[in-house]
């Protein structure tokens, strides 16, 4: 089974999730947790796909877009700017909130993840696609 959406906001740094005491989290990463799970209640086939994983098991393969304006990915110079994020830095908080809160899917499952950055549009966009596959050794078809 496989579900890809778009998240119509910018991506979040987990650099940028706690102060100096890394038992808060601070008031932007609670506002960015906040906005995804609000979008997220309109894909219903992640519950399904949740679903799905509670009968069957199965692991996932994920791949992130997170797309930035030009004039945000790219500086004076025409090289990829500061205000872009890591890659690997998005995901954390985006596994998180979309397995572990939304799906309520431990994110040990993950066992491919691929993401990316790139320069296109108008806007901030994330692209998502998740793929349920079953394990090497099972007979189930998802």
């Amino acid at each position: 089974m496989i579900y890809s959406f778009t998240l119509p906001m910018k991506a979040f740094s987990v650099n940028k999730y706690y102060g100096r005491d890394q038992r808060y989290k601070t008031a932007a990463a609670k506002q960015y947790e906040s906005a995804v799970l609000s979008r997220l209640l309109k894909h219903n086939q992640l519950l399904e796909m949740a679903k799905i994983h509670r009968q069957t098991g199965g692991c996932f393969h994920i791949s992130i877009d997170c797309k930035y304006p030009k004039k945000d990915f790219y500086n004076e110079q025409g090289k990829i700017s500061a205000k872009t994020f890591d890659c690997s830095n998005i995901e954390k908080p985006l596994l998180d909130l979309i397995l572990g809160r939304f799906m309520e899917v431990n994110d040990k499952n993950v066992v491919k993840l691929v993401s990316t950055k790139s320069a296109a549009g108008a806007s901030h966009t994330i692209d998502i696609t998740l793929e349920l596959v079953p394990y090497a050794d099972s007979k189930v078809a998802i």
